[in-house]
């Protein structure tokens, strides 16, 4: 049982991972073959990881049908924990206390969010 629910979790990081690897190279593609300035890198970043961890929970609590807010926050948790590891060894850096809360923040609650959803529509 307990096994069951680590691999739906596993399951909607992957797909919070993916979409976050398309969503961004799909923005990415966009800022540099159109007039829009670099600044806004910064506010895309934070709505990919939105989009993607809302999708990933979205996606786990939809297989399963159930505990959409727990499976929700705690891809969001995940994804947060992967992405500030990566983010302290390629640049540790870019690590500061107002983006790891404001990281951990958007990820708890749009996690959250896309659970709850993802319960609603399951069959």
């Amino acid at each position: 049982m307990m096994l069951r629910r680590i691999a739906g979790e596993f399951r909607g990081f992957l797909v919070a991972l993916v979409s976050a690897v398309i969503i961004g190279s799909v923005l990415a593609l966009v800022v540099y073959w159109s007039p829009l300035r670099e600044t806004l890198l910064d506010p895309l970043a934070d709505f990919t990881l939105m989009l993607s961890v809302f999708i990933g929970g979205w996606s786990s609590a939809h297989h399963h049908g159930n505990r959409g807010l727990v499976r929700g926050v705690a891809i969001g948790l995940t994804f947060f924990a992967f992405v500030f590891l990566v983010t302290l060894i390629v640049n540790p850096a870019l690590v500061s206390f107002a983006s790891m809360i404001k990281d951990l923040a958007l990820g708890m609650v749009c996690g959250g969010l896309g659970g709850i959803l993802g319960v609603g529509m399951s069959e």
